[in-house]
């Protein structure tokens, strides 16, 4: 068979999970999804968005919508804002029908910029309000499709750095002094990130909470928020941030946790605490080497292991995931110890969306992070550490422009918030799994050396069932 598909694995009987892609530049993809769904996708697109150019369903089942004007390119503030609230109504329209949206990943390295997967839910017994939040440009905020009144909460929350404001075609623009997103300062880079948890806390307090983040046009991501009626508790929130290529920092963080990472990486990193800083609410730690980006095949294992069990750590100490993002930009994800590494037939991760293989390698995954959950692994996060485009000459056009290492540039924090302790104390196991990275929480600690080489044996079956000729393993 080789690279190619012969067959693909039927869509099961009442299946809980569909993907939808967005593809470079024009495209949205639905994998799995059922009629329902897709008509609920096509239903925004016209509504909130327009044209559809062409509708199309593959022999693999998928449909594929071609829009318009080219709209997860860089373009015009009007365009960008239009898309942006496709996806708020979109996201809100596919909840109130019992779609959640679960995780978003980047799977691919070249064609798509984000594949966000959905599964069954009870639909919300109100109706519900969503909103978009971006980091644009260089120094901008934008808040798109929020009510008036967040408007204000935002303005409150960020006062001490806006330098001026406006409202346009009900997207709030909010110009921050400086160029925040991308400085090289310590102070700022902390202060930022202090700022960004302001944000959350702010419109926590309004009813709004987290619900997902996607990258649109491989620049800045898209976060949302939702209200779905539910009242909510009070969350602290705190930030893990991986910088440079060496250092993590701890913003206002609980003792308990400095404590604990500080234990951590004297006792699995080799090497162990190279400098420590503190200067406000931030704590940093050098570490030996370069973990953010690791030449070496075990080095980028041993990176893999040191971050899973800072969040297994987080966790048991009722300290959880809300969000990670980008926490390196070179391609290193290679087999070491403890590490199972599975090669796929082709280029699975950088194929066109009309491929065969975009939608198969898609299918492989759904599958996958459900039946892992059958045998008691839940996805905790799902964080990209392999940016760099690879190839084999010298023509490194593709890279991605913040490969070059500064300070604070190319490194996104993990947004971690206060939980029940209760709740995940016996979360004790967590492996994790690199294409792209995602993390794993094992679900009980019984048996654990058994579940892992259970899960192991599992990932290799269904590559096997669903991917031609995965390779070696």
């Amino acid at each position: 068979m080789g690279a190619t598909v012969s067959r693909y694995p039927s869509t099961p009987e009442n299946y809980s999970f569909f993907s939808l892609s967005i593809c470079t530049h024009d495209k949205i993809k639905i994998i799995d999804g059922t009629d329902d769904v897709v008509d609920i996708v096509q239903q925004n697109i016209s509504r909130h968005y327009g044209e559809i150019q062409n509708q199309k369903v593959g022999k693999e089942g998928a449909t594929c919508f071609k829009l318009a004007d080219y709209p997860f390119l860089p373009g015009t503030f009007e365009l960008s804002v239009k898309t942006k609230n496709m996806f708020v109504q979109l996201l809100s329209d596919l909840y109130e029908k019992g779609w959640k949206l679960w995780i978003a990943s980047d799977l691919s390295r070249l064609n798509d910029y984000s594949t966000l997967f959905f599964r069954r839910c009870a639909p919300p017994q109100t109706y519900l309000l969503a909103f978009c939040v971006v980091f644009n440009a260089l120094d901008t905020f934008q808040l798109i499709g929020a009510p008036e009144y967040l408007h204000d909460a935002l303005v409150d929350a960020v006062h001490d750095r806006v330098q001026r404001k406006k409202t346009v075609d009900h997207c709030l623009q909010v110009k921050m002094e400086g160029i925040p997103w991308i400085t090289t300062s310590f102070s700022q880079s902390i202060k930022i990130r202090s700022l960004m948890l302001r944000v959350f806390r702010t419109f926590r307090s309004h009813g709004f909470a987290y619900y997902g983040s996607m990258n649109m046009k491989g620049t800045a991501d898209s976060i949302f928020f939702i209200n779905d009626g539910t009242t909510l508790r009070h969350e602290d929130y705190c930030c893990i941030s991986l910088n440079s290529t060496d250092r993590l920092r701890l913003i206002e963080c609980p003792e308990e946790l400095i404590d604990m990472a500080s234990r951590l990486i004297e006792d699995s990193w080799v090497g162990g605490i190279q400098k420590l800083k503190t200067e406000g609410d931030c704590t940093e730690y050098k570490m030996k080497g370069a973990p953010w980006y690791a030449s070496t095949k075990i080095d980028a294992v041993r990176t893999r292991t040191f971050l899973t069990a800072l969040l297994q750590e987080c966790c048991a100490k009722g300290w959880a995931v809300m969000t990670a993002l980008d926490v390196s930009r070179k391609l290193s994800d290679k087999r070491g110890k403890h590490s199972l590494n599975i090669k796929l037939a082709g280029v699975p991760w950088e194929c066109q969306p009309l491929s065969s293989m975009f939608c198969l390698v898609r299918v492989m995954m759904a599958r996958i992070v459900t039946e892992l959950e059958a045998i008691g692994w839940s996805v905790i996060c799902s964080a990209d550490v392999s940016a760099k485009f690879y190839t084999d000459t010298e023509d490194h056009s593709k890279d991605h422009t913040l490969v070059r290492i500064h300070e604070d540039i190319g490194r996104r924090p993990f947004v971690v918030r206060r939980t029940n302790l209760a709740a995940y104390s016996f979360r004790r196991h967590a492996v994790s799994i690199s294409f792209h990275t995602w993390e794993w929480r094992q679900r009980t600690s019984t048996k654990e050396e058994l579940l892992e080489d259970r899960s192991v044996r599992f990932a290799r079956h269904r590559c096997n069932r669903i991917y031609p000729d995965f390779g070696d393993g």
